[in-house]
């Protein structure tokens, strides 16, 4: 069964969640200005390659503005070119050390290409110079997640909860946390608030069956893959022939 996800800002099945920045330039050379519109339109309209180009022309027309490193890298990362995103989002950082945004992004391809202390390292200086972004937060929980750093993870879910009560995803992956603690109660909790937000997500049908069979509520458990099955779940089916037809 999978666990928790990263993503981007629209598609909840990709691994990172990118932020898209908004900013004024200032008084900066308005050829710089033209070129990173045309690519943040491009990104949007779903032309990577378009928006890598006119990236690197704003690039080329000023040098020295951190957020076109940022989202060239963000449209790197798209492209899977993951150690071209990291040398922009170093470049980025060089402009401006107190970047967080960039240290979450470059974070979470860290962790994409498996360079788990970096990742860990990233989060935590991101999180050090914004403790208001709940993505830091909950990404950063979502590696001690794979780390089986249980109670840890739950620490980072529950303090992007209090910075943004209707992120689903926490409580999906507090939930998924607090059944691998055995805490079989409270991962139905959690389940339950994640049904307040979306109470057609077959994700979360699905896992709560598994925290009701660990409470030997078989007949709840059975109900819920049936719901997650109808939802469009076709893997709920798998543990509906397990454990519910005998």
């Amino acid at each position: 069964m999978q666990t928790g996800k990263l993503f981007t800002h629209r598609n909840y099945k990709n691994f990172f969640f990118i932020i898209l920045t908004i900013f004024s330039f200032g008084s900066q050379a308005q050829p710089a200005i033209d070129y990173y519109n045309e690519g943040l339109k491009a990104y949007q309209q779903k032309n990577i390659i378009l928006a890598i180009s006119s990236y690197t022309q704003s690039i080329q027309a000023d040098p020295y503005i951190k957020e076109t490193y940022n989202q060239r890298a963000v449209a790197y990362n798209e492209q899977k070119e993951y150690h071209k995103a990291i040398k922009d989002y170093n470049q980025a950082i060089l402009l401006d050390s107190s970047y967080a945004i960039a240290y979450l992004n470059r974070a979470n391809v860290k962790f994409k290409i498996g360079d788990i202390f970096g990742a860990m390292k990233d989060y935590n200086k991101s999180i050090s110079l914004d403790n208001t972004s709940y993505i830091a937060y909950h990404n950063r929980g979502y590696l001690k997640e794979k780390l089986e750093d249980y109670r840890g993870a739950i620490n980072d879910y529950d303090a992007s909860i209090l910075l943004n009560k209707s992120f689903i995803r926490n409580y999906i992956d507090k939930g998924y946390c607090q059944r691998m603690l055995s805490r079989f109660k409270e991962s139905i909790e959690d389940y339950n608030q994640a049904l307040l937000i979306d109470p057609e997500n077959p994700e979360v049908y699905s896992k709560r069956g598994f925290s009701y069979l660990m409470l030997n509520k078989r007949n709840d458990a059975c109900k819920d893959w049936s719901k997650s099955g109808e939802l469009g779940d076709l893997d709920a089916y798998d543990a509906i022939k397990k454990f519910c037809n005998n």
